[in-house]
């Protein structure tokens, strides 16, 4: 179980980071619309280090896709689904040494989407 946690959570950061990420591929040109739904499901295994490092994923999803086109060409649809998730796990106080809180991430997210969403 803790292997398969550490699998998903190494993905997570790895595609984010190569699609998205200072270590970005340049030949790789993902929409995120193709990765979006993985990180949904991937918050079903409830456990707050993947959690975790979805909010981190969402955050630089939004940022990174914003930065990029002048304007942010991300479907908000499932980006709320995931935040619904993702407020599940709000109430964890888990703090790891030398990171951000999940609270301070989830935070930047909201101030993120206030910032770019418009309703179409």
């Amino acid at each position: 179980e803790d292997c398969n946690v550490s699998q998903i959570r190494g993905s997570i950061f790895f595609i984010v980071m190569s699609i998205w990420g200072t270590g970005k591929i340049e030949n790789i040109n993902v929409n995120p619309l193709a990765v979006l739904p993985s990180l949904s499901r991937a918050l079903g295994k409830d456990v707050y280090i993947i959690a975790n490092e979805v909010a981190i994923a969402i955050r630089r999803i939004i940022v990174s896709t914003y930065d990029t086109n002048n304007e942010l060409t991300i479907e908000w649809e499932i980006i709320f689904e995931i935040m619904t998730k993702l407020r599940t796990f709000i109430m964890n106080e888990y703090v790891e040494a030398n990171t951000e809180t999940y609270k301070d991430i989830i935070a930047d997210i909201i101030e993120l989407i206030t910032k770019y969403y418009i309703p179409g």
